[in-house]
């Protein structure tokens, strides 16, 4: 399934599918697995029956297009997110306050992709602070996150496919703190899911965002295409704002 976010319920993750769907088995479990409230159960109740076809009518679609079962990675039940906030209702009260206010924040984000920028940002800003990071380092990390986007949107057109972007990383990384970023989390005792940019000093953040930046557009303006010729400019760009940076004895 694409568009995939996860949102947590006091240490419990559930899974939202764009602005729609949403997992009712993760809503289960957030509940704390409450025995004969199981989804399925649920749906054989009569309030669910009811409210399931009212659904259906009132959003003029298929039954499987607003609740449905799926099998393998991301498995389980999904539902529309009205039918979500009803079962959200019925397993708890807090948990379908939470699920309301969640699905609200989406809708609204969906209207308004500045408004879902500006609230992302202002997470992101949130979990740096608990992470003890200083207000200048956290300036320096927005900076190199918005020079890896406008990266990003340069090397989508001009890559051969999505391997691009892991060459391009892989080739910024060794350039400037001498290592792919799978290494440099096994050096630091990092797990996989870890990012290797909240783990950098504002120094190396500086160069990342510079090196990006230059290669984004070098890459644009001499049109450069395919995979390894766009991480050969990463190398060498990165490598020169490296140097740039030693020889200052920074």
């Amino acid at each position: 399934m694409d568009n995939i976010i996860k949102k947590n319920f006091h240490g419990i993750q559930i899974a939202f599918e764009g602005k729609e769907k949403i997992s009712l088995t993760d809503l289960w479990k957030a509940a704390g697995e409450p025995d004969g409230k199981e989804v399925w159960r649920w749906q054989e109740t009569e309030q669910a029956i009811n409210f399931i076809n009212a659904t259906v009518n009132s959003l003029n679609l298929a039954k499987n297009e607003v609740i449905k079962t799926k099998r393998g990675k991301g498995g389980g039940t999904w539902g529309h997110w009205q039918i979500a906030l009803e079962y959200a209702r019925y397993l708890s009260p807090e948990l379908a306050i939470w699920t309301n206010q969640v699905v609200k924040e989406r809708l609204e984000e969906e209207r308004s992709p500045e408004l879902a920028y500006s609230r992302g940002r202002e997470r992101a800003i949130k979990g740096w602070q608990k992470q003890g990071k200083s207000e200048q380092w956290i300036a320096v990390r927005l900076k190199s996150i918005d020079a890896t986007k406008q990266n990003v949107k340069v090397l989508g057109c001009h890559g051969h496919d999505s391997m691009v972007f892991p060459m391009c990383a892989d080739a910024t990384n060794v350039a400037v703190i001498g290592m792919k970023a799978k290494e440099f989390k096994a050096v630091n005792n990092l797990p996989a899911s870890a990012s290797t940019r909240d783990h950098l000093s504002e120094i190396q953040l500086l160069e990342i965002a510079l090196t990006n930046a230059v290669s984004a557009q070098r890459i644009d303006e001499q049109e450069v295409y395919g995979n390894e010729r766009c991480a050969y400019v990463h190398t060498v760009v990165g490598q020169r704002v490296a140097n740039a940076v030693n020889m200052r004895g920074i």
